[in-house]
């Protein structure tokens, strides 16, 4: 104890080190006591300039550990899911990988995925205000790079700080943001969230899996039994185990073959009330059969009975486009 009040209030070159501001530092800033202590002393108590000097020794490390490391492969990360908590008309989904899942995992890369899903989010809505229909935009690793965060960094820049932090090679891999209309719906989904980030205006969820789906219901229907939020996020579930390619066409069977099935339909809802599981191991394993890639054809993942065109005929939904992000997968043929 000794030690440690003579560290704190012993004169030096930058005069008598305070408690109050160096706690002060240390909480704007995460850095580790004997740094904040250096730069207090480097800048006689001035709390705004020892952390303006800080942050630019940790960007100078950042850049030289993100030169150091940036021919090591990055095939882990996280899928991060920004949108806003008062409506469901716009959202941001981005891939940010790191090398391992161990970094994955850790808080300053977490907030970090965050940031580049908020920035993307907040950048891309302000020219998306007034639309008439859906609109899905695709964003590139180094347009995201360009994008500049509240605190006016580039997330270029906030890359190679978290580099410095996480001691791990870091690429901003891809995003998309999709928006819709007041009178439109927007799905979304984390499969398997490893933490969710909120404040007073929006969440962001991250996970190895997200999904989005803009839709549009027409026609009367129970509205006990219309849930969008809930209806877009099954659909987002079905989107990740099923992995469509497009959304396809449905039609309906004739009449004398629906007739002549036997086999009792259980009511779309009864068997979606049963749910999915978050847990990552419940990702439905491809079956060994070739299966649609249209998604109105494929069995509806919440209930194989039916097909996803038959479960939307009955709610009266329009599915009009939807995105899948998978960590690590080949996206070659586009985002």
């Amino acid at each position: 104890m000794l030690i440690l009040r003579r560290l704190l209030h012993t004169s030096g070159p930058g005069g008598v080190l305070s408690k109050s501001n160096l706690a002060k530092l240390r909480k704007r800033t995460g850095f580790s006591f004997v740094n904040c202590k250096k730069a207090l002393e480097k800048y006689e108590q001035d709390v705004d300039k020892a952390e303006a000097w800080l942050q630019e020794q940790a960007q100078k490390e950042g850049w030289t550990k993100a030169t150091k490391l940036k021919d090591r492969a990055t095939s882990e990360g996280l899928i991060g899911l920004a949108f806003a908590n008062h409506n469901n008309f716009s959202a941001a989904m981005v891939e940010v990988n790191c090398e391992t899942d161990f970094v994955a995992r850790n808080e300053s890369f977490q907030n970090f995925v965050n940031q580049v899903a908020m920035t993307t989010l907040t950048h891309y809505r302000k020219d998306c205000e007034q639309l008439s229909e859906p609109v899905k935009i695709s964003i590139s690793g180094n347009d995201l790079a360009s994008l500049k965060a509240d605190s006016g960094q580039s997330l270029q820049d906030l890359t190679a700080l978290t580099i410095g932090q996480v001691k791990e090679n870091m690429t901003l891999r891809r995003a998309l943001c999709m928006f819709v209309p007041a009178d439109h719906y927007l799905g979304h989904y984390v499969h398997s969230p490893l933490n969710t980030i909120k404040d007073k205006d929006s969440f962001c969820q991250m996970g190895k899996y997200g999904s989005l789906v803009a839709f549009q219901q027409k026609g009367k229907v129970d509205k006990h039994k219309f849930q969008p939020g809930e209806f877009g996020r099954r659909l987002c579930q079905h989107i990740i185990g099923m992995n469509p390619l497009n959304i396809g066409e449905y039609t309906r069977p004739p009449p004398s073959e629906v007739e002549n099935q036997d086999v009792e339909v259980p009511k779309p809802d009864e068997e979606a009330s049963k749910g999915f599981s978050d847990s990552e191991d419940n990702i439905p394993a491809p079956p060994e059969e070739e299966l649609p890639t249209e998604m109105l054809q494929q069995e509806y993942l919440l209930n194989p009975s039916i097909c996803v065109g038959e479960h939307l005929l009955e709610h009266k939904v329009t599915i009009l486009d939807f995105a899948r992000f998978e960590i690590g997968e080949n996206i070659d043929g586009g985002s």
